[in-house]
């Protein structure tokens, strides 16, 4: 059985489903970025207010994972079968090959994280909040930088084009992070930091799965581990 890897990264184009009614036309189609929980929330309000089969929540997310596994080929790097006995997804793939790939999922969320920040207008959150952000990676007040910062990562000339843009828009803005040019990559997500600490966390929190939440240091203090506990968002 095919089944999405996570719930809590939007997928390529958002979530979408189609409704058909009780005779099997088209009824309402449904895109969205909002979290799983939410778009499943229409799809199940519509359902039960046309009186049509598979009216519970455990059924409505089955059939948006089911048809959204279908929209996208089931591509690996979304979907997995979920009755595979191996212990993990990369169980078959070579040590090098699985690092490939998991370097691959993470330029695809800082990707997802800064797509998403620049459809909806690009609107930043507090630059004091930015350089709190900041400072904690950099380790800039407290002496100790963040393990999982690092100065270089392989962005592909699509993502260096889309972070140079919107980097030069910051700064027509006048926006711009004491020591910003010490300030580069986090390892763990993939996402180029001058901008990844100006996007509102629901947005970071829609395209970051549990796994990778997992993932973020805990040695030292962690802006997005502590702003996910301060939120209580769950999947």
């Amino acid at each position: 059985m095919i089944a999405l890897i996570t719930t809590k990264t939007v997928p390529p184009g958002g979530w979408q489903y189609t409704q058909l009614d009780a005779q099997g036309d088209k009824l309402k189609s449904f895109a969205s970025m909002n979290p799983f929980g939410m778009f499943c929330g229409e799809v199940l309000n519509c359902r039960q207010g046309n009186r049509l089969d598979r009216a519970t929540k455990a059924q409505v997310q089955q059939d948006v994972i089911d048809f959204t596994c279908e929209r996208l080929g089931n591509d690996p790097r979304f979907c997995q079968d979920s009755q595979k006995k191996t212990p993990g997804l990369f169980s078959a793939l070579s040590e090098g090959a699985a690092h490939a790939i998991d370097a691959l999922k993470k330029q695809v969320t800082g990707v997802l994280v800064v797509g998403d920040y620049v459809l909806h207008g690009s609107k930043p959150i507090a630059i004091a909040q930015s350089q709190a952000r900041a400072d904690v990676c950099t380790g800039r007040l407290s002496g100790k930088p963040c393990p999982r910062h690092v100065q270089n990562w392989n962005y592909n000339l699509a993502t260096q084009a889309v972070i140079r843009m919107e980097m030069e828009k910051r700064a027509k803005a006048g926006r711009k992070l004491i020591q910003e040019d010490t300030f580069k990559t986090c390892s763990v997500c993939g996402c180029w930091l001058p901008l990844k600490v100006d996007v509102p966390f629901i947005t970071i929190w829609k395209h970051t799965s549990d796994s990778m939440f997992n993932e973020f240091p805990t040695e030292t203090p962690c802006w997005i581990s502590q702003e996910r506990k301060e939120s209580k968002l769950t999947a």
